[in-house]
């Protein structure tokens, strides 16, 4: 079987390029795809992860964390204070983050839990992560 080629600009297709700098490569057959930055610095984990923060609503509205104050300690503290939506996405940017120090802190994130209470912007914003996984 043939295997597929990856390409910047497959079958005259123009190249994905997102605001972020990143670009979507392709294979020619479209079976598969991968981002890579484009501009001459990768960002930071403190960038991802706060871009991560910031697709949750709830927490956006919450919680204002910037790459230079973000501290997963201090997300960890304010668990107790969040509404449960909050909570259930708080949980799962401290997994994103650190799978390991997550676990380690007993900070475990449920799915099933997450949507039951979260509303359609919270779910679509775990869905985006779901699609095109990243760790920072």
């Amino acid at each position: 079987m043939k295997q597929p080629r990856t390409s910047l600009n497959p079958a005259g297709k123009s190249p994905d390029l997102t605001a972020t700098g990143f670009l979507t490569l392709k294979t020619s057959d479209d079976s598969q795809s991968m981002v890579v930055a484009v501009n001459s610095r990768f960002p930071k984990p403190e960038e991802f992860i706060c871009s991560l923060v910031e697709s949750f609503p709830c927490l956006r509205q919450r919680w204002k964390v910037t790459p230079e104050t973000w501290d997963a300690d201090q997300l960890g503290r304010q668990l107790g204070v969040f509404s449960s939506g909050e909570r259930w996405a708080a949980l799962f940017v401290l997994c994103v983050w650190n799978p390991g120090y997550a676990k380690e802190m007993g900070w475990t994130f449920d799915p099933i839990e997450a949507a039951s209470v979260w509303g359609t912007e919270n779910r679509n914003a775990f869905i985006a992560w779901m699609q095109k996984p990243y760790w920072p």
